[in-house]
């Protein structure tokens, strides 16, 4: 492990074109700091990602590892195996860094009298063609982070842009596996960073944007996922601001208490809502658009019912 400079690790799965725009946003401050590296984890790919990357002309080291799909936790956790210096900056390979946000990642810690975590912005730009109420829900995030310099709280704790030292990333107990889809990984390693006692700053001028993508298919798809792993989340007992809870909407509790708990029947309703969507009953970037909603609910609950004790954990959740 050195102390010359940080090294950056990208998850990616099956994003050729994101990934090379995120690396290739990297080069000009890299440039400049040649004691960091980047370390992309391919994650089972198979659109060439991977020959891609290698055949970047990079200004500092650029290492590819590949793996079987294993998810973004594992990926995470397999690039700070082979990482060389002693801090990590993890970046999402959706995003493209601003000018200066790896250096903003390496004074923080260097200037800090101990070990520290420090989260960077990552807004969407409002030209995005993401939902309205997508949209709307991921830049409120860091808008409750304006003018802060630190974070006290899991569920602000965005590791898309997140920065930590090795030795701190280990002590907390790295990402946990177990996350295999979309799930809370943000909130869960944040939980452990806070109870560590580990000072989680805020670096609002360290952006990387969101270039978030996701057809209505691709969101249903992330909410099934959020369904199935809801189940793991239910192990970890969270409490606090923000947690996590298995809630699903009343009117999808009055339908599981009335019957309809087969996956495939929710899977059903879900593949019905987004034809609703599709014929643009509302505005496409409507902040009010029930069907997508609806869609997306019923992905969720199909996603917990197929997962062992997901009955169980939904019959027995609150509701919302």
């Amino acid at each position: 492990m050195t102390e010359a400079g940080l090294t950056i690790v990208v998850p990616t799965y099956q994003r050729r074109e994101r990934v090379m725009g995120l690396v290739e946003s990297l080069a000009p401050e890299l440039t400049s700091l040649p004691g960091c590296e980047v370390v992309v984890v391919v994650d089972g790919s198979t659109d060439g990602t991977a020959e891609a990357l290698a055949a970047l002309d990079f200004p500092v080291p650029l290492r590819v590892v590949t793996q079987p799909n294993r998810g973004q936790a594992t990926a995470r956790n397999a690039g700070v195996a082979v990482a060389t210096n002693s801090i990590v900056l993890f970046i999402d390979d959706d995003h493209i860094a601003e000018p200066g946000l790896v250096s903003e990642h390496l004074a923080a810690h260097r200037s800090a009298p101990g070990p520290i975590a420090a989260v960077g912005s990552v807004p969407m730009p409002e030209d995005s063609d993401q939902e309205g109420w997508v949209l709307g829900a991921g830049n409120r995030h860091f808008e409750q982070l304006r003018g802060r310099t630190a974070i006290e709280r899991a569920d602000l704790v965005a590791t898309g842009n997140l920065s930590v030292g090795v030795e701190t990333f280990h002590r907390v107990g790295a990402f946990d596996e177990g996350f295999v889809g979309w799930g809370p990984e943000d909130y869960d390693f944040g939980v452990r960073l806070l109870d560590a006692g580990i000072p989680v700053l805020y670096l609002e001028t360290a952006i990387a944007w969101h270039l978030q993508h996701k057809d209505p298919a691709s969101l249903c798809r992330d909410a099934r996922q959020e369904g199935a792993t809801s189940v793991h989340t239910a192990t970890k007992g969270y409490t606090g601001p923000g947690a996590p809870e298995p809630h699903i909407s009343r009117a999808a509790a009055l339908l599981l208490r009335g019957g309809l708990r087969q996956s495939s029947s929710w899977d059903r309703l879900a593949r019905a809502s987004l034809v609703l969507y599709r014929v643009r009953l509302r505005p496409r970037r409507s902040t009010r658009n029930p069907f997508l909603r609806l869609a997306m609910t019923a992905s969720r609950v199909a996603g917990c019912l197929d997962t062992p004790g997901g009955r169980e954990l939904l019959t027995a959740g609150d509701t919302r």
